[in-house]
């Protein structure tokens, strides 16, 4: 009968400690609304997660019923989103550039539609893919320096 016993005062720590997880875990949360983003668009700091497994891919393709505050964004900078998959709290957004981003004379304005889409996703870090121009810009905020990174690389 001991057996038995442990058995049913364990099973309350147990489920105790797999609610207590639960509810320190984000590994499901999705970028914050505009909101709450602050003029300086500051990232977030990540959480602690509470397994090593990746939460699933949430992606969304049916962008005329999608919203979102990036996508007045997007539309105000007449760049298309085609997708957007959103995993472990980053957004990949999937989109066709009526500019070159590549080259000098846009730099600008690439940079200005990445500050506005900063804060826009409450200051996530995100990456834009453009397969048409073979390129990924990865964007975060970097607090130390107080100033935007964009890193791109060939696609």
């Amino acid at each position: 009968m001991r057996g038995s016993s442990e058995r049913n005062r364990a099973a309350p720590l147990a489920l105790a400690a797999l609610l207590f997880a639960a509810g320190c875990s984000r590994a499901g949360e999705v970028a914050p609304s505009a909101a709450s983003a602050t003029t300086a668009a500051a990232p977030k700091a990540a959480a602690p997660a509470a397994s090593k497994a990746s939460a699933p891919a949430v992606v969304v393709t049916d962008i005329a019923h999608w919203k979102h505050p990036t996508k007045a964004v997007f539309a105000k900078y007449q760049v298309t989103v085609q997708s957007v998959t959103v995993q472990d709290r980053v957004a990949t957004f999937q989109v066709a550039f009526p500019f070159d981003p590549q080259t000098g004379p846009n730099a600008a304005r690439l940079q200005a539609l990445c500050l506005d889409l900063l804060k826009a996703n409450g200051g996530w870090a995100y990456s834009l893919v453009s397969p048409a121009d073979h390129v990924q810009f990865d964007v975060e905020w970097d607090k130390r320096a107080n100033q935007i990174n964009i890193d791109n690389h060939e696609i």
